[in-house]
């Protein structure tokens, strides 16, 4: 019976020495893809706020054009 309980001891110390490393490893995967994911919502943020700036000065810029050319005579 003891060599029984001998045996499970040395499983469940395996077990933990395993589990230790490989937890932390998941966790240090997690974080990264967080801090990847934050960073790819920050700059896809910083595009769309070009995108908006760029599409507000191209409808100026239509309006400008468009006043020009009604204002031209006929």
């Amino acid at each position: 019976m003891s060599g029984i309980l001998a045996i499970t001891d040395h499983l469940i110390t395996i077990a933990i020495s395993i589990a230790g490393p490989v937890i932390l490893a998941i966790m240090g995967f997690m974080l990264k893809l967080y801090s990847t994911i934050s960073l790819h919502g920050k700059q896809l943020e910083a595009h769309e706020r070009r995108i908006g700036a760029n599409a507000n000065k191209l409808e100026k810029l239509s309006d400008k054009q468009y006043s020009l050319v009604k204002s031209i005579p006929k």
